[in-house]
């Protein structure tokens, strides 16, 4: 069997506000061969961490990651916000 790469690639540079269900996407999406091109380190980490709030989120609103658009890792902060 030979396995080819994806032909799907998401560009995430410009990246700075996402929700817990945007990055649960990603990974997934990125365990299945998508390319997740300029990911912001924010969004790295929470993917490489399995944060909580990635597997179960409750209350009224959605769980959102906030970053502060650096994609050197900088002032990332891993908070979540519920409207």
């Amino acid at each position: 069997m030979q396995i080819h790469p994806s032909p799907i690639a998401f560009e995430l540079g410009e990246v700075t506000l996402v929700d817990a269900d945007a990055v649960r996407f990603l990974a997934v999406a990125e365990a299945a061969g998508t390319e997740l091109r300029s990911c912001p380190l924010f969004i790295r980490e929470w993917i490489r961490r399995g944060h909580p709030a990635l597997m179960k989120h409750e209350g009224n609103g959605p769980a959102q990651i906030h970053g502060s658009g650096r994609n050197d890792g900088v002032h990332d902060q891993f908070s979540e916000k519920e409207k």
